[in-house]
């Protein structure tokens, strides 16, 4: 059983895929490009049983 993947990167970039389905609220899309889009230094994604952190 895997318990968790890690990835380590200089640029993450999150998107809904695929297009057609509902936008994105404000709240999620400025959580999302602060957090994440636009944050600045090397990123860590945790994946640990089928959740993201």
């Amino acid at each position: 059983m895997l318990s968790s993947i890690v990835y380590l990167a200089e640029k993450v970039h999150v998107h809904k895929w695929p297009q057609d389905t509902p936008i994105w609220d404000n709240l999620t899309q400025t959580s999302i490009d602060n957090s994440i889009n636009k944050k600045i230094g090397n990123r860590q994604i945790t994946i640990d049983n089928d959740t993201t952190n």
